[in-house]
C-alpha cells in the first residue's frame, strides 16, 4: 500500500480511530431496536459470518508472514473464539437485558482493561499522567453510568445485563491485546477473517443445533430487518474491524484503548436520538471528564511491536 500505509500521518490514525468508535457506538441502539425481531444468538451470527464471507475475497497473501509459529496461530484461535465470539455474543446477551445506554457507557471501561493488559502483556508503560488519566475517566464513566437518583446501573432490572457487558468488555480488550501482538507480522485482512472464521465455526453451528427455532427465525428476516443486518454485519463488523487491525499496526493497545472514550459520549447520545433514553443531568459532567482524560492520559509514542518475539528463531 506504499508509504502511507507504512507511516500515515498522525491526524489520519485519530480520525480513523473516532470514525470507528462512533460507527460502533451508533450500532449498540440500532441492534437494540433490531433485536425486537432478531433473537441476540441470530444477531451474532449473521455479524459473526457475515463479515467472514464478506472480507475473504479480499484477504491478501501479503498479510501473512512467511512462517506463521503454532504460537501465532493459537493467538489467532484466541481471538476468534474469545476476543471475535466471547465478545460479541454477550454483547448481544447483555444488550437485551439492559439499556443501549448502559452498554455505550460501560464499554468506557474497556479502556481501563486494555491499558492494565497492554502493561502485563506487552510491556506497555503505565507513566504517571496514564494513572490520572485513567482515574479521571473512571470518574466520568461511573458519572454517566449512574444515576445518583437511583444508582440503577447496577440494581434492580439492568444488573445481569450490566454484569454479561463487563465480561463482553474483557473479552474486546484480550481481542485488542492479542491483535497487538500480531500485528507486526500479520496485515489486517487476515488478522480480521481469520478469527471470524474461527468464531463463525463455533457460534453459527453452535446456536443452530441449541436453539434450532431461533436460528432459522433470524434467517428470514423482513427485508427492512435485513437492511438493517446487513448494515451492522457489513459497516460496523466487516469495515470497522478491518480498520481497527490496521490501527493496530501504527499505535499502541494504549492509545487504541483511549479512543473507545469516544462510545460512551456518542453511544448516550445516539441512545437518547433513537430508543428515547434518558440522559441524565450528570452526563455533560461525565462527559467533560471523559474529554480530560483522553487529552491527559493518552500515552507517548508506541513501543516497538513485540509480535517479533513469536517468529521462529533463524
Amino acid at each position: 500500500m506504499g508509504k502511507m500505509a507504512k507511516n500515515p500521518p498522525s491526524w489520519l490514525l485519530a480520525l480513523v480511530a473516532v470514525a470507528i468508535n462512533v460507527i460502533w457506538a451508533l450500532c449498540y441502539p440500532i441492534s437494540k431496536m433490531v433485536m425486537a425481531q432478531v433473537p441476540p444468538g441470530a444477531l451474532t451470527c449473521w455479524r459473526l459470518a457475515g463479515a467472514a464471507l464478506l472480507l475473504l475475497p479480499f484477504m491478501r497473501r501479503s498479510d501473512f508472514p512467511a512462517g506463521p509459529t503454532k504460537k501465532e496461530w493459537l493467538i489467532l484461535a484466541l481471538m476468534g473464539a474469545i476476543g471475535a465470539a466471547g465478545a460479541t455474543g454477550l454483547q448481544y446477551a447483555a444488550t437485551a437485558l439492559t439499556t443501549a445506554s448502559n452498554v455505550s457507557l460501560l464499554i468506557g471501561l474497556e479502556t481501563v482493561f486494555t491499558v492494565v493488559m497492554a502493561a502485563l502483556f506487552l510491556g506497555e508503560p503505565l507513566r504517571r499522567r496514564t494513572w490520572v488519566g485513567l482515574a479521571t475517566a473512571f470518574v466520568g464513566v461511573t458519572l454517566i453510568s449512574v444515576d445518583p437518583r437511583t444508582l440503577n446501573l447496577f440494581s434492580g432490572h439492568y444488573w445481569q445485563g450490566n454484569v454479561l457487558m463487563l465480561a463482553s468488555i474483557g473479552c474486546y480488550a484480550g481481542y485488542t491485546i492479542w491483535g497487538k501482538l500480531l500485528a507486526g507480522r500479520w496485515g489486517a485482512s487476515a488478522l480480521t477473517v481469520l478469527p471470524f472464521l474461527v468464531a463463525s465455526a463455533i457460534v453459527v453451528p453452535g446456536y443452530a443445533w441449541l436453539r434450532p427455532a431461533s436460528f432459522w427465525h433470524g434467517l428470514l428476516l423482513p427485508p427492512h430487518v435485513l437492511l438493517i443486518v446487513a448494515i451492522i454485519t457489513a459497516g460496523v463488523t466487516a469495515a470497522c474491524y478491518l480498520a481497527w487491525n490496521w490501527l493496530a499496526r501504527h499505535l499502541s493497545a494504549s492509545q487504541l484503548a483511549y479512543s473507545l472514550y469516544v462510545q460512551p459520549i456518542a453511544g448516550a447520545i445516539f441512545s437518547a436520538l433513537l430508543l428515547h433514553e434518558p440522559v441524565t443531568p450528570t452526563f455533560v459532567a461525565g462527559a467533560a471528564l471523559i474529554v480530560v482524560a483522553m487529552s491527559i492520559g493518552v500515552p507517548g509514542a508506541p513501543p516497538a511491536l513485540p509480535s517479533a518475539e513469536l517468529a521462529d528463531p533463524a
